[in-house]
């Protein structure tokens, strides 16, 4: 009887170490899942602020690109006014000279008119003293 109050004593107090190294064991799992669980967000949020500062540093690259677009818009743009003021000088420029040049014509044509006039005058006076 002694015996078998033993076993089962000893029965009963391997089951109760049995059931409290389970016990612990299953906590201990619920601690590694929970722990595992925060790694995984852990990682996600570090992941997330990644893409943010990456999208960030775009936008700032974006930005910068825009503003040197500007810039450059803003000298072809000035450019364009000057050749536009040149284009503008040079048109005028050539009607003057083009008035210019239908004075010099008439007086030109004038000048051999006049000119020949003169020939056919001297030639005429030329063949009278002739005769």
């Amino acid at each position: 009887m002694l015996l078998s109050s033993l076993t089962l004593y000893l029965s009963d107090l391997y089951c109760t170490s049995i059931m409290v190294y389970f016990t612990t064991f299953g906590q201990l799992i619920c601690k590694l899942t929970s722990f595992i669980e925060y790694c995984t967000f852990s990682m996600q949020l570090q992941q997330k602020t990644l893409e943010l500062k990456i999208a960030e540093l775009k936008a700032q690259q974006n930005e910068e690109k825009l503003a040197q677009e500007q810039a450059q818009v803003k000298l072809y743009a000035e450019k364009i006014s000057q050749l536009l003021e040149t284009e503008k000088n040079l048109r005028l420029q050539l009607a003057a000279d083009g008035e210019k040049f239908q004075q010099f014509q008439v007086n030109t044509t004038l000048a051999l008119n006049t000119i020949h006039i003169c020939q056919m005058l001297c030639l005429t006076s030329v063949s009278r003293i002739r005769v």
